[in-house]
């Protein structure tokens, strides 16, 4: 089991508040997706997760089961973006998720008050436990593509000179594309935030700094990195008291490792994560793509313990949803019946591999 593993982790006592790189490499981190991870009605509330809409889940629920996390093992909870969304439902459901920012400078009122989130903190803390709360930097949303025009309701960001000229991002090869053009589409736009804007750099900086002080936030995970350009990183991060880690979503360790080499962002490992789930997921698969990818690593990033690893996110499909055997028995030459495990095996690495362990609720 998860907590087998989990229990060998060091659950050591850190300083009250801002989780520093030292302190962060000994945690072993929850994520959870707040709306979903505990539901209100001591779980008599029903949800489909195919309707994609919101379920119900809040700061508060969270509160009430941290001695199951902590009974895991696990010292820090990952929770969703908390700010303010778009409202109403869309062709592929709402806003449930926390990834889709309407006004950065509101708490989204599903997961409750700002009240409520302070409480979280201070609940974790009570129990030596540490909040990572998720930013999104790269964009807001709208239900609009080229024809979106921002108005006062998107605070801070509401002038159309905020914001990169519209265009997909259609070439992952070319960096210029991929940091100034907007993911998503005429469903969703996520619309691009122009991050080279002296007034926009000064917000977000300001309003991190904020974030991290109001609600005793103590360490920070950031969505979408590769989207905005390294010289905003270095300079978003620098004045933090806090430990970043960030999503580049690639599976290139040349290229996820110089967010790290130019000194602002310390990855999650994609670069192992597409060989483990390649190797474990049959036994006819040997061990040398991972190994070779291991060495890769170690030589494209300046320190492989401040890695993010994991198995499972909210950005990829589970493990479990393309490896079902379990316990495929097999027969071994001289020592009787073996249990392969693949999807244990697959859960056990990110545990026992350089980095910080990173487990997705529901895989325990």
């Amino acid at each position: 089991m998860l907590s087998s593993f989990l229990a060998l982790l060091p659950l050591m006592a850190a300083p009250a508040l801002a989780l520093s790189s030292d302190e962060m490499r000994q945690r072993s981190v929850y994520q959870l997706v707040t709306d979903r991870f505990a539901l209100p009605g001591n779980g008599t509330t029903a949800c489909d997760p195919a309707t994609r809409n919101y379920c119900g889940g809040t700061w508060q629920t969270i509160i009430d089961h941290l001695d199951y996390i902590k009974g895991m093992g696990f010292d820090t909870v990952w929770i969703s973006p908390v700010v303010e969304n778009i409202g109403g439902t869309t062709n592929i459901g709402e806003a449930y998720h926390g990834y889709w920012t309407l006004n950065p400078a509101n708490l989204n009122s599903h997961f409750g008050s700002a009240d409520d989130l302070k409480a979280l903190a201070a609940a974790l803390h009570s129990k030596d436990m540490y909040l990572q709360v998720d930013v999104v930097i790269n964009h807001v949303a709208a239900t609009a593509g080229q024809s979106f025009q921002p108005d006062s309701s998107y605070g801070a960001f509401s002038s159309s000179s905020d914001y990169h000229p519209f265009c997909w991002v259609e070439d992952y090869n070319n960096q210029t594309n991929v940091e100034d053009c907007w993911l998503g589409d005429n469903n969703v736009a996520l619309v691009d935030i122009d991050t080279e804007n002296n007034d926009v750099i000064q917000y977000w900086d300001n309003w991190i700094q904020q974030l991290i002080s109001n609600y005793s936030i103590d360490t920070i995970r950031i969505d979408t990195v590769k989207h905005v350009p390294h010289t905003f990183w270095s300079q978003f991060v620098q004045p933090l008291s806090v430990f970043n880690q960030g999503e580049v979503l690639d599976a290139d360790p040349e290229y996820i490792g110089s967010y790290q080499r130019n000194g602002s962002i310390n990855p999650f490992n994609y670069a192992i994560y597409y060989p483990v789930t390649y190797t474990f997921n049959s036994t006819s698969f040997s061990m040398d793509q991972l190994i070779g990818m291991v060495d890769q690593v170690r030589g494209n990033f300046t320190d492989t313990t401040l890695l993010g690893n994991f198995l499972n996110n909210h950005d990829n499909p589970r493990f479990e949803s393309y490896q079902t055997d379990k316990a495929v028995s097999c027969q071994a030459t001289g020592r009787g019946v073996c249990s392969h495990q693949m999807i244990k095996n697959a859960h056990a690495y990110p545990l026992v591999t350089d980095g910080i362990p990173y487990v997705y609720y529901g895989s325990e």
